[in-house]
């Protein structure tokens, strides 16, 4: 016929939108930030039960704060969940909730406490099994819940990961409940009566929502919405996708179908963070010291009050000097030594030999006294040095004088060696030019996603680049899950007899699943000094103090300079100070103005000028800067 007939029309249409719990779309919806503890008041956690973690498994940053113990085999659940207070001074409450394909969600609040809400610093929660109707415990935890301490969703610990946190009026959620609103239209022209009402989540079987259908069958014109409950994790990268399809007959036959589908992408970016630390190798027992806390040498002279029990030096290869030497004569073949390794023998005067081995270039020669432990290394000594069978140095007659109160001074070279250490004993530290340093990285996951590191390096002053992806038993790439560490140490030498900043930078690359990647960079800088003065800082020294004082002093000070500078600098500063201090330094500058003025003003002005003058007055004002407030005329003349 040339037109549809008007009463067998069946037209079904199905459409289908996604929103949060809270009316918000789910387009709208981005993965949280991972970080719970940021210095505020947690107040609610909430948990995934997972059946296949031990304490093993756990994977956190709460490094010998958290602890896990297990007690029983865990079960597939469900379970229980209680927490407490470890100071008791807070009143908790436990909730579950299922969430389907046998996943359950704990949310653990504050019932009671001070301040209101806030969840207690440490809380300790016990997983237990109720499956004979007696609660059986399976494993307690203690996590730090304080706020200060590293606290990140989806760590585990044990068999509960972070999932969501209440913080600073903020909630960071991982798994959503989410509303799948469908709408059904009759648009047709006759009755029909709903036969199908399916939805597929993600590849997953399909579900029958027909039940949902209230009013079944549909007037033409008439509608019904039927809303599916289902969860969606936002911390991890994966796709949403959901399709329901809807099917419909009206009386006298035909039928009718449609369909609809949701599909969001989910693609959260990797954290990484950076730890790095460096400690003196040489510290004293049950005394780390931080590279910053490295002592220096103050007196570069060996010097003891008895005698040296050991003195240190390294071998260079290099020749004896040109110039005539003191306390010692340096002889040597026409061939240069081996400047990698050599042959040494030290004597003393008598002809004991107190050192015979291989020395080597860049390690410690550390003579001691052979016959005595912590024996007195004699002042005077014979050095002979010697590479393969015709070439050798001798140093004759050397004399350390560690014992006179005249030594040798640190970083002084004598043909081949350099002089770089002592020791005296009697529990003095050991002076060395040289120490070894510790330095210590952690890269630690805290964001949601897994992530490999690609990229994992250390430098010193620039240079050289310290691959510690390199390093022996390092499979590469390193992959880590959420709350997971990959920790690599290196030791390096450094010099202190000299004046010199260090600059040590480690950094961190790393891929994730969302191909965007992530990084992190952290630096630590240290000064030594050495028998110098400490090099100025690379960076100017902290501001002035804010605001210039209010008023100048009230009277010219008593007695001019007792002399004068002998000539002003030759222009003045580029530029002034940025703000003058708030009140007059307690020492005068180190040269005084190159001649006192004449006389004194009367009265110094009220107010110090915005910006001071680029060269200095020849004379003084005559008068004040402004008219007094009165007219009160006082002079007061000082001689």
């Amino acid at each position: 016929p040339s037109q549809e007939p008007s009463n067998v029309d069946c037209n079904i249409n199905v459409t289908t939108i996604c929103q949060t719990s809270q009316g918000v779309s789910c387009d709208n919806v981005q993965p949280p930030n991972a970080t719970c503890a940021i210095g505020e008041n947690i107040t609610a956690l909430q948990f995934s039960y997972l059946p296949g973690n031990t304490c093993a498994d756990s994977r956190n940053q709460q490094y010998g704060i958290a602890k896990c113990e297990d007690i029983d085999p865990l079960v597939d659940g469900p379970v229980l969940l209680e927490c407490a207070s470890i100071d008791q001074m807070a009143e908790l409450e436990v909730t579950s909730e299922d969430i389907g394909d046998g996943e359950q969600l704990f949310t653990v609040a504050v019932v009671a406490t001070i301040p209101v809400g806030k969840l207690p610093d440490m809380i300790n929660c016990t997983i237990l099994s109720n499956s004979t109707g007696v609660p059986v415990p399976l494993q307690w935890n203690l996590i730090d819940t304080s706020g200060q301490v590293e606290l990140d969703l989806k760590e585990a610990y044990g068999a509960l990961q972070l999932e969501s946190c209440g913080v600073g009026g903020e909630e960071k959620v991982c798994i959503r409940e989410l509303n799948m609103i469908t709408y059904l239209d009759n648009v047709g022209t006759d009755f029909m009566n709903v036969t199908l009402l399916e939805r597929i989540l993600e590849g997953g079987p399909p579900v029958d929502l027909l039940e949902f259908v209230i009013p079944n069958p549909l007037a033409p014109g008439e509608n019904v919405t039927v809303i599916d409950i289902v969860y969606f994790d936002f911390c991890l990268t994966g796709n949403f996708s959901y399709s329901i399809v809807g099917e419909a007959d009206p009386p006298d036959g035909g039928g009718c179908k449609d369909e609809d589908d949701y599909f969001n992408s989910n693609e959260p970016e990797c954290s990484i963070d950076l730890n790095l630390t460096c400690t003196d190798l040489n510290s004293p027992p049950n005394n780390i010291r931080q590279c910053s806390e490295i002592p220096l040498i103050e007196n570069p002279q060996c010097e003891c009050s008895e005698c040296a029990r050991q003195v240190i030096f390294r071998y260079t290869g290099a020749s004896c000097p040109s110039l005539p030497t003191t306390g010692y004569t340096c002889v040597e073949t026409d061939e240069g030594l081996n400047p990698q390794e050599a042959q040494m023998t030290v004597t003393t005067v008598g002809g004991v030999t107190i050192f015979d081995g291989l020395i080597t270039n860049g390690t410690d020669i550390v003579i001691q006294n052979p016959t005595i432990p912590g024996g007195c290394v004699p002042d005077e000594i014979n050095v002979v040095i010697e590479s393969g069978t015709t070439t050798s140095q001798s140093l004759n007659n050397f004399v350390t004088g560690c014992s006179s109160g005249n030594g040798i001074d640190l970083t002084n070279s004598f043909g081949a060696l350099d002089f770089t250490g002592y020791g005296c004993g009697n529990g003095e530290e050991l002076k060395n030019c040289y120490t070894d340093v510790v330095l210590d990285t952690c890269s630690e996951n805290d964001g949601t996603v897994d992530l490999s590191i690609t990229k994992y390096q250390l430098d010193i002053n620039g240079d050289p680049i310290i691959d510690l992806l390199g390093q022996s038993g390092v499979s590469v790439p390193v992959k880590l899950e959420p709350g997971e560490a990959f920790c690599q140490q290196d030791t390096q030498e450094i010099y202190k007899c000299v004046t010199e900043r260090y600059l040590v930078t480690a950094e961190v690359q790393a891929n994730d699943t969302s191909a965007k990647g992530c990084e992190d960079e952290l630096d630590i800088t240290f000064d030594t000094a050495g028998t110098g003065t400490l090099s100025p800082s690379s960076e100017p020294s902290q501001s002035p103090s804010r605001e210039p004082s209010s008023k100048p002093s009230r009277e010219p000070s008593a007695q001019p300079s007792r002399k004068p500078s002998k000539e002003p600098s030759s222009k003045p500063s580029s530029e002034p100070s940025a703000k003058p201090s708030r009140e007059p330094s307690r020492e005068p500058s180190s040269i005084p103005s190159s001649e006192p003025s004449a006389t004194p003003s009367r009265q110094p002005s009220r107010e110090p000028s915005s910006e001071p003058s680029k060269e200095p007055s020849p004379t003084p004002s005559l008068f004040p800067s402004q008219e007094p407030s009165n007219v009160d005329c006082n002079i007061n003349v000082t001689t």
